[in-house]
């Protein structure tokens, strides 16, 4: 009997939502200091300036300071990212449908769904107690 993996559908919404919200972010890191206030890419990203001035670690002062924490962190962000999009694309392809979003998938597509799973699960955890400290 071959190895069965069926996806959550709540987990499966939140990986879709965090793909796009994840490359928003790191877009906006990774571009300073053209996405920064007075940047010549500012403006669509002009709604993270009232986070900037809450959040320091988004902040001109944190760029200028050569702090390469946060641009660190958001490549994580961007592996946790494809780990994500790894396991949607093979739930989505692979897997049968049940219902809704749920998914069925079997033999070694199931096996690899399962380990990119736990990869994005671990990389969330690990980052988020990072973060925390």
């Amino acid at each position: 009997m071959p190895f069965t993996h069926e996806n959550s559908p709540r987990l499966t919404v939140w990986l879709i939502l965090l793909i796009p919200f994840t490359i928003w972010n790191a877009t906006y890191v990774l571009l300073r200091p053209y996405s920064l206030p007075g940047g010549k890419w500012h403006k669509p990203f002009s709604w993270n300036e009232n986070y900037a001035s809450v959040d320091l670690m988004y902040s001109r002062r944190n760029w200028e300071s050569g702090d390469g924490f946060v641009a660190a962190h958001d490549i994580l962000h961007l592996t946790e990212c494809a780990l994500a999009a790894s396991y949607l694309w093979i739930i989505f392809v692979y897997g049968k449908p049940i219902k809704g979003l749920r998914r069925n998938v079997t033999g070694k597509h199931a096996s690899l769904a399962v380990i990119l799973g736990l990869m994005e699960g671990a990389m969330t955890l690990e980052m988020t107690l990072m973060c925390s400290e």
